[in-house]
């Protein structure tokens, strides 16, 4: 897959609308929202976050304007804060537990606050106390006023009388985010064109505010991220990709799909994948065996326990798998990979057979030199892994 126009991802396909970047009217007069989150992906590969927002104002001059988006850096975290006169902070949607330290910690962080409004508690603030994630309480110059709605950002921790710097001002984390933008319409029902930067910016709506009434259209359906499938000359639907294109069977092979007679031909993975084990240890009891299948994957997986203490380098079973045509391949070998278990990625014993029906992998599975090993009295099981190719 390849991408062949970067603008906002979908979360709902098919013939009901995208509540992605969707522009609304507001809640108050002259206003709009965006109701649901929403992201999109820059060709320089930034990701646009914007939360759900409402009661943007749109410019009142009663002529059209574009609402275009970009990606911005921000140091807000997640919620909104009241504060009361006494330093006490009530959050909605925070998580303070994870994001601060108090004077406990003997390193606790500075914070400030910040609102579009703009707000009347502007210093920076020292963590006391953190009760939970949606309540703290809070130190600092000056008096507290009572206040609501406010953004909050870490400043970091600095020790005592030490002065702070613009930079840590501006605050300590920045996370990906939405600057939206009002552009005035150059031209009828024409997106501006004026230092615009395409796959970077995107227009999601044209807007009117006459007297507080707004007029919105949307302007999203060119500006969604779209991609091709690699092999195919033009971007297909998955409808288009299985049946309504002159080779069906290539068509498929670019989507790494079986057809319905190929499934329909294909053993049951969860009962002939194992077709036998053979226990080489007398230590060794209550194995079970089981194989689930993911598309053209096929992972086998089992445990055992011992009835005795057994040593690095015991070869305690083989056990033999059915093959599934000329391309069945062990993807890799099994052994050992944490104490008790062994899993792909990791050199073992295994010997593969090959016979007129395709590859039977045929795998002995034994206990590394340098493994952890349990002992009987643990009465703890063994686990292995291994992952087949079809």
């Amino acid at each position: 897959m390849i991408i062949q126009k970067w603008g906002i991802v979908r979360t709902v396909f098919g013939d009901d609308e995208s509540p992605d970047f969707l522009v609304e009217v507001g809640s108050n007069l002259g206003t709009i929202k965006i109701a649901e989150t929403s992201k999109a992906v820059t060709k320089s590969k930034l990701l646009i976050k914007q939360e759900s927002i409402d009661n943007i104002s749109v410019p009142s001059d009663g002529n059209w304007y574009w609402v275009k988006i970009s990606h911005q850096y921000l140091p807000y975290e997640d919620g909104e804060c009241s504060i009361s006169t006494s330093g006490k902070v009530t959050g909605v949607g925070t998580s303070f537990t994870d994001i601060l330290r108090d004077q406990q910690t003997e390193v606790p962080v500075k914070i400030k606050f910040y609102s579009d409004s703009g707000t009347d508690n502007d210093q920076v603030y020292e963590v006391v106390s953190i009760e939970d994630d949606e309540n703290m309480v809070l130190t600092g110059a000056g008096t507290f006023v009572a206040e609501s709605g406010l953004k909050y950002y870490v400043i970091g921790s600095t020790p005592i009388g030490e002065s702070l710097t613009d930079s840590q001002l501006e605050g300590l984390y920045q996370y990906d985010s939405c600057l939206i933008e009002f552009i005035a319409e150059e031209n009828e029902d024409v997106s501006p064109v004026t230092d615009y930067i395409e796959d970077e910016e995107f227009y999601i709506a044209r807007v009117k505010n006459v007297s507080g009434t707004v007029t919105v259209q949307d302007k999203r359906e060119d500006q969604f991220i779209t991609f091709n499938v690699e092999g195919m000359d033009d971007k297909m639907d998955k409808s288009s990709n299985l049946s309504d294109v002159e080779d069906v069977s290539e068509a498929r092979d670019n989507l790494d799909v079986y057809s319905k007679t190929e499934v329909d031909l294909k053993t049951s993975f969860d009962k002939t994948v194992v077709t036998s084990y053979s226990l080489l240890n007398s230590y060794i009891n209550s194995i079970s065996v089981r194989a689930v299948s993911n598309g053209k994957q096929v992972v086998v997986s089992g445990k055992f326990y011992v009835t005795h203490d057994i040593s690095a380098s015991s070869v305690l079973f083989t056990m033999a798998l059915s093959a599934y045509g000329e391309n069945g391949t062990l993807l890799a070998g099994c052994t050992m990979a944490q104490p008790g278990s062994w899993d792909n990625g990791r050199a073992g014993a295994m010997q593969v057979v090959k016979n007129s029906s395709g590859l039977i992998p045929y795998v002995q599975f034994e206990v590394p030199e340098d493994s952890k090993l349990y002992s009987c009295g643990d009465n703890q099981p063994y686990y292995f892994n291994l992952t087949w190719l079809i």
